[in-house]
């Protein structure tokens, strides 16, 4: 193998996809036991603070669900306290009423937001290779260090996939929780709205 050049066939496939990304290595030469081992170290310390970032944004996600149910659940109680059972619908205090169902259901709204969005992402890449992807004959026929540095390399698509998924949780959380802190703003111009229309 000595003098040979890597090529993309030595390129470990990652769940059917090509990597967006591939080393401008060429001469085998370069690619040393040592160095080998060291890009792969790097590579599965990379990729695994991907996956640390992910568990997380799944902590705060959990916890700005659970505060946002717990909020609402105690608003609706407060709101369905407000309705007199010994009137019809329509007779019911509705400008007394409104303003506080409104943001109720302005952050169970909220709720449902994160819950199918910030938490439902799935598929997170982790460190390692299915055998499958690795018994193969044209990699068994390197040397050990050329196939190392083909599973190092492969780890770029992985890394990248996750930090993609990471920002787009993060985003959804950080929308979340603006809405959160509009939601005391809604209520007041919604009080404010019924002061005006019915002092």
């Amino acid at each position: 193998m000595n003098g040979s050049t890597t090529s993309s066939s030595t390129d470990l496939p990652n769940a059917g996809e090509s990597p967006p990304w591939s080393s401008d290595i060429k001469d085998s030469d370069l690619i040393t036991e040592e160095k080998a081992d060291f890009l792969l170290i790097e590579a599965k310390e990379q990729l695994c603070a991907t996956v640390s970032d992910a568990e997380a944004l799944t902590k705060t996600g959990v916890y700005l669900l659970g505060g946002l149910l717990t909020v609402t659940s105690a608003l609706m109680g407060v709101t369905a306290s407000m309705f007199k059972t010994t009137q019809s619908i329509l007779d019911q205090p509705w400008l007394e009423i409104a303003p506080l169902l409104i943001t109720s259901i302005y952050l169970a709204v909220d709720a449902l937001m994160v819950m199918w969005s910030a938490l439902s992402v799935k598929g997170l890449d982790h460190s390692g290779n299915a055998p499958k992807n690795i018994a193969t004959a044209s990699l068994f026929a390197l040397d050990l260090r050329l196939i190392k540095f083909a599973e190092a390399t492969s780890y770029q698509a992985r890394i990248d996939k996750n930090h993609r998924q990471n920002e787009l949780v993060a985003i959804r959380i950080n929308r979340g929780i603006k809405m959160v802190c509009l939601a005391p703003l809604i209520y007041l111009a919604l009080l404010t709205a019924r002061l005006i229309w019915h002092p």
